[in-house]
């Protein structure tokens, strides 16, 4: 069992003992939704380290029931996030005539082109 075994099980409104939700996360798609989980986690963190700002990991269940099997009900799981925004970086950088681009301004001269002066 994944709960802690220090807690008491949770009941419903009813008093009936409810099933921890990772046992049933656990059987979905054999497991694989608690991995992508895991791993989507990873990326969200990832994320708010490199940014400094927050991002958000949504897990949506959708449950519907199975017209034809009394009883039964489908789960999908769709995981994904929002992740901050990493802020687009620049340069500063100089066109010639030609619409090359320079790191240095070719319209100054280089202050190296010249000979040193006798002071």
């Amino acid at each position: 069992m994944l709960a802690n075994e220090n807690r008491p099980p949770v009941a419903n409104d009813e008093g009936v003992e409810v099933r921890p939700i990772l046992e049933t996360l656990n059987r979905i798609r054999g497991g694989r939704t608690l991995d992508l989980m895991s791993l989507e986690l990873n990326r969200v963190v990832k994320n708010v380290h490199e940014t400094g700002k927050k991002a958000v990991m949504i897990l949506e269940l959708e449950v519907k029931p199975v017209k034809k099997i009394e009883g039964a009900v489908e789960i999908t799981a769709d995981i994904r996030s929002k992740l901050a925004k990493i802020e687009p970086s620049s340069d500063l950088l100089f066109a010639d005539e030609d619409g090359n681009l320079h790191t240095r301004n070719p319209r100054q001269g280089d202050i190296f082109d010249k000979p040193p002066r006798v002071v």
